[in-house]
């Protein structure tokens, strides 16, 4: 992809799910989308950490019904399973089908970058090109404002509504990111500048530590489902709970 490429998201949108016959596995366009993202970047992006998240792309059709960019998780004890699904989904080459001269490189951020970095070379031989997690959040995140409908929505009366999003009205914006941990990102005076402004740890490795202590779920799946089934109303303390039942009638 040269520097004057650009890419058309016209008519782009959100899905929860997929089609799988209408596109390929993997397409060229990858290299593109990843080359808005990260200028030297032309293979699948790994985030990883409690979760390890990928990101690729798949050309539709014959390649000019636009493509999907799709995203995938695991556990991080399922990281063969990662492994296996970026073999059999043809995000990589395996070990053998490049010249011995050719490094193959994937782009990798998060806590998992470094703690996986010597199995994917081992394994797959495929080498980490390790990114500043907070840049690709942010970068990641004015990506989607910026190009894709929809991408900004919030819930009122259990109704999801779109929020309107221009170049013009984009900054300033606050980016709560909760991971393992918790992290706030101010996004202000330019979509590459950003500061941290504050943080925890408890995030979504203490929750989910905590409900499987709790509850003995085994899997991050299960901890969801049992997420969606809970009442919340049964333990959250709410004004009656301190003012009593006045409080409720005013």
């Amino acid at each position: 992809m040269d520097g004057g490429s650009v890419i058309d998201f016209s008519g782009a949108e959100i899905r929860a799910s997929r089609q799988p016959a209408r596109c390929s596995r993997h397409g060229s366009f990858l290299g593109e989308i990843l080359a808005q993202l990260f200028p030297t970047a032309d293979d699948p992006v790994v985030a990883s950490g409690t979760l390890i998240k990928l990101v690729y792309t798949a050309s539709c059709g014959d390649g000019n019904d636009g493509a999907e960019l799709r995203f995938a998780k695991f556990e991080r004890r399922r990281l063969d399973d990662c492994m296996e699904f970026l073999r059999t989904e043809g995000l990589i080459r395996c070990k053998g089908m490049q010249s011995s001269n050719e490094k193959v490189v994937i782009k990798a951020t998060g806590g998992g970058a470094y703690d996986f970095a010597d199995n994917f070379q081992e394994k797959l031989d495929v080498y980490l090109d390790r990114l500043h997690e907070f840049e690709c959040i942010v970068y990641g995140a004015n990506f989607l404002l910026e190009s894709i409908p929809g991408s900004a929505f919030t819930y009122i009366d259990g109704e999801m509504r779109t929020i309107d999003i221009s170049p013009n009205n984009l900054l300033p914006y606050l980016i709560v990111n909760i991971g393992s941990g918790v992290a706030m990102l101010k996004v202000a005076t330019g979509k590459r500048n950003f500061e941290l402004t504050t943080g925890t740890n408890i995030g979504g490795a203490f929750v989910f530590g905590l409900a499987k202590l709790l509850t003995g779920c085994k899997s991050y799946n299960e901890f969801l489902q049992l997420c969606q089934k809970g009442d919340n109303s049964v333990l959250d303390l709410v004004v009656k709970d301190i003012c009593g039942e006045l409080a409720s009638l005013k």
